[in-house]
């Protein structure tokens, strides 16, 4: 499935586990292979939110055209698919946080732009 925008979920399917994972998740080989060190600050940002959750993001601007909320319950449910290896879900988040972000800002410190990673 090619995903342009975030698909609509709710925080209580994604605490549940209440979804499709599969559907929020890019197509296979869309993400490229340099994005694991060409999107270093994606990555540790979408790392911040796997381990210390969404309250973990003080900031957050998206591009045009993209809901915050949808976005980041997107990329939660991403990040607690079922039976998808860690560093899998961590990468999809992170392409997708580039995708529809130009800022993305954790507690951590971690910050990523739009000038973070392939484009």
């Amino acid at each position: 499935m090619k995903i342009n925008t975030p698909v609509p979920v709710t925080i209580e399917q994604v605490r549940n586990h209440d979804y499709d994972s599969v559907a929020f998740f890019p197509e296979e080989g869309v993400i490229p292979d340099s994005f694991l060190t060409d999107g270093l600050e994606w990555l540790l940002v979408a790392s911040d939110m796997m381990w210390l959750g969404s309250v973990t993001v003080t900031c957050a601007v998206p591009k045009e055209g993209i809901d915050t909320n949808a976005a980041l319950l997107h990329v939660g449910a991403v990040l607690h698919a079922d039976g998808v290896p860690i560093e899998t879900r961590e990468r999809a988040a992170a392409y997708l946080l580039m995708k529809w972000f130009d800022e993305v800002r954790t507690l951590p410190g971690n910050v990523a732009t739009a000038f973070s990673g392939v484009q």
